[in-house]
């Protein structure tokens, strides 16, 4: 499988350039209270190392960890001589670079999941199936043909809640029908949570050997344009 280029939310020399600016104010603010005698050496860089995390992932976390790391060497007593004394000093370091590292993961996984969201399943794959179960009410299976081991299961209700409300008893109707008849064919729009609205094209079968009442649907929905061979590849 190829592998899958995710769009960055920020260009990454904005997200290196940010932790960097990030840690300077920290370090700044920290040797301007030094310099009136006060030791807070670990909290204003600590989140100079939350925002850079936050803001491009954990790479430019670790690079503010390893900035802060180094200005929190030099403003120890004695300032600028890089030395660690006693128990207390060692122990207070090992926390700081314990504390940002978690940072750094947590702040990763946000910053990957955010990335996920920017991805339409028709830029991945040109298309996800769909699949109701009626019975009980209706379910609606969704999931992408290059991720066959992920699928998002909701109800039928709940999946109409996206239709755009000018389509939504057009949908009905053709589901219906395809209950009976056996086969799909419908456009409609959908609505993101962005507010974005996107035409949606569907075409299924229902499973043979099977009632309409038991009958289950399945289907690919492609976005109008969606470079693809055949929607019907996807259900041979």
């Amino acid at each position: 499988m190829a592998t899958i280029a995710l769009p960055e939310p920020h260009p990454i020399l904005v997200r290196y350039s940010a932790a960097v600016v990030f840690s300077i104010l920290a370090i700044s603010l920290t040797a301007l209270l030094v310099g009136y005698g006060l030791r807070m050496h670990s909290g204003f860089m600590l989140t100079a190392i939350v925002f850079s995390a936050w803001f491009g992932g954990a790479r430019p976390g670790f690079l503010s960890l390893g900035i802060c790391m180094a200005a929190q060497l030099f403003l120890r007593q004695p300032i600028g001589s890089f030395v660690i004394s006693g128990r207390g000093q060692w122990a207070g370091l090992i926390v700081f670079v314990l504390n940002a590292s978690i940072i750094c993961v947590f702040f990763q996984k946000r910053f990957v999941w955010n990335m996920w969201e920017r991805v339409s399943p028709v830029a991945v794959t040109g298309g996800w199936w769909w699949k109701l179960d009626p019975a009980g009410g209706g379910s609606v299976e969704i999931g992408s043909p290059a991720f066959p081991h992920i699928a998002l299961t909701r109800s039928y209700d709940t999946w109409l809640d996206e239709i755009h409300p000018d389509d939504r008893v057009t949908v009905v109707k053709a589901i219906s029908e395809a209950l009976d008849t056996g086969q799909l064919n419908i456009a409609f729009h959908t609505v993101l949570r962005t507010g974005e609205i996107r035409r949606v094209s569907m075409t299924g079968l229902r499973l043979d050997g099977q009632s309409k009442e038991n009958g289950r649907l399945t289907a690919v929905c492609l976005e109008v344009g969606a470079s693809v061979p055949s929607p019907m590849a996807f259900l041979q």
